[in-house]
């Protein structure tokens, strides 16, 4: 995010219907029935513009948009349903946190909106491009190409060094291969790694295993 870019809460809770919920605009009934809804809780959301259910006002200019998401499991016999009908927008250059307790969808959100699993209805835009109609490959392209991710757990290959880490998908995408490497190394450099190019994980701490991801 650019220095001195927005920065943005949502966060979820369970509420118990329309007469108990915290949400800063009424009860807003994110999955749609009272009683089993996840409502925006604190007042500020909505002064920064997030995007609560139905008629809520999308701004002008949006890095990622979602409409209508809606995602469900099979738990054996039983259908999960963990998101029904979300909306979202990210404006350029705006910082967002999702947070809420386990289990109100918050994984679930983040691998449809990376484009690392498809929703059961609904659309996701990200930069202009949607989503819907991609074949696995055409994903893998696009995430390649435009999205950045950092696990919780750093998923660096054990057998390459940080350099090789970083280079990998610039070498995925088939960038020529002098420029990847000076660009890796320009990357490491800046997060204060220049010392490190040829460890490997093993040899790292945890904060620079991060720092690499």
């Amino acid at each position: 995010m650019p220095r001195g870019g927005r920065r943005r809460s949502i966060r979820w809770r369970r509420c118990s219907g329309e007469k108990e919920c915290q949400g800063p605009q009424g009860h807003q009934g994110l999955q749609g029935r009272p009683g089993k809804a996840v409502c925006p809780a604190l007042a500020d959301l909505a002064v920064l513009g997030v995007l609560g259910g139905r008629g809520a006002v999308a701004p002008v200019s949006v890095a990622v948009r979602a409409a209508g998401l809606s995602k469900a499991y099979r738990d054996g016999l039983r259908r999960v349903e963990v998101l029904r009908e979300i909306d979202l927008a990210v404006e350029p250059g705006e910082m967002v946190a999702i947070v809420g307790p386990s289990g109100s969808g918050k994984s679930t959100l983040l691998h449809l909106l990376g484009a690392l699993d498809r929703p059961d209805a609904g659309s996701v835009v990200i930069g202009g491009t949607s989503l819907a109609g991609m074949s696995g490959a055409e994903l893998a392209a696009f995430r390649n190409r435009t999205i950045g991710f950092v696990f919780q757990f750093h998923q660096l290959l054990p057998d390459f060094t940080a350099l090789e880490n970083v280079m990998l998908p610039g070498r995925i995408a088939g960038r020529e291969p002098g420029a990847v490497h000076a660009h890796a190394r320009d990357l490491l450099a800046e997060v204060g790694l220049a010392e490190r190019f040829d460890h490997f994980p093993s040899q790292l701490s945890g904060g620079e295993r991060q720092r690499v991801a």
